[in-house]
């Protein structure tokens, strides 16, 4: 799961300029913009993609975003994550009938 805060769209960005003219993750960008979904504007299945970048890139995204991750972690407590127990707990309160009198 990645962090999604104001500082989401720099980790974008720094992990895209570090990548930016590899001709593995432009082959990637093209693949992606070519792919049905993307034109018919649907969500895309980055499993779909993943097989188009070497094990070595992956692991380059999967680091960088560890790291990310991992210096906003302070900021975890701050979000919900939908499959939580807290989530879930939500969900019951707003089934429950409400009783006024």
């Amino acid at each position: 799961m990645a962090l999604y805060h104001d500082r989401f769209g720099e980790f974008r960005q720094a992990l895209h300029a570090e990548l930016h003219g590899d001709q593995d993750y432009l082959n990637l960008v093209h693949a992606v913009q070519a792919s049905p979904a993307f034109l018919a504007g649907r969500p895309l299945d980055p499993a779909e993609f993943a097989h188009l970048l070497p094990d070595e890139k992956l692991e380059l995204a999967r680091a960088r975003l560890r790291d990310y991750v991992q210096s906003n972690a302070a900021q975890l407590g701050m979000y919900l994550v939908p499959s939580s127990k807290v989530m879930a707990q939500m969900r019951e309160a707003e089934a429950q009938p409400v009783v006024t009198r």
